[in-house]
């Protein structure tokens, strides 16, 4: 089976009878996300070095202080598992905005789908990547559910759009399923000096003298 493919010494059946067992440095939490923050708040229990959890981190807010408590109190690093922050136009973005290639930062504008805890999450996460991962210092959305819909036996909402406020001045504009066609993120930031647009596998910078 599995243990003998991958050469796996030991398994079990129950997560906290691995977690008494096994003196772990690091735990990845590889559930879907209603489990999310039961077994990271389990794990930081037996103090292991980190916990790697899968986005999106959790399915409310209440969840997400949790299992940050729960990290905090026992000195166990929390790390949420957005690997687009791999992507090589994010990256880029993230250096020139750093750099001043289009001045202050003052507003993002992004269209995604498929829900705000699937796509929504890893959006959230790239607009902070590329901002050099400002505070939040607050956030207003508008949430709508007509329908029965699911996501990963997840309820999730029909669409949503938020307006986020960052330290230093910066806002952020996020519309999640308010578009037909193509599931296509597409950044948009406007600085004082010039505009950056970002796609997955490319950017463009565009600047120009005032008028």
């Amino acid at each position: 089976g599995f243990r003998q493919q991958f050469g796996v010494a030991q398994a079990y059946a129950d997560a906290g009878e691995m977690l008494r067992a096994e003196r772990l440095d690091v735990v990845s939490v590889c559930l879907w996300h209603p489990l999310h923050a039961e077994f990271t708040v389990k794990a930081a229990q037996h103090r292991p070095k980190a916990v790697l959890c899968e986005k999106p981190m959790a399915t409310c807010l209440a969840e997400a202080d949790a299992m940050i408590q729960a990290c905090e109190a026992q000195g166990v690093k929390l790390a949420i598992g957005h690997q687009r922050r791999f992507n090589k136009s994010w990256t880029k973005a993230r250096e020139l905005i750093a750099e001043g290639a289009i001045g202050t930062p003052v507003l993002m504008t992004v269209r995604t789908g498929e829900g705000l805890l699937n796509c929504g999450t890893h959006v959230v996460d790239a607009i902070r990547y590329m901002l050099g991962d400002p505070a939040t210092e607050w956030v207003m959305g508008a949430v709508e559910r007509k329908t029965d819909r699911f996501e990963r036996n997840t309820r999730i909402e029909d669409c949503c759009m938020s307006v986020i406020q960052f330290q230093g001045g910066a806002q952020a504009l996020v519309q999640c399923d308010l578009h037909s066609g193509a599931n296509v993120e597409n950044y948009s930031l406007r600085g004082s000096e010039g505009v950056l647009d970002v796609q997955q596998r490319g950017l463009r910078l565009l600047r120009g003298a005032a008028w």
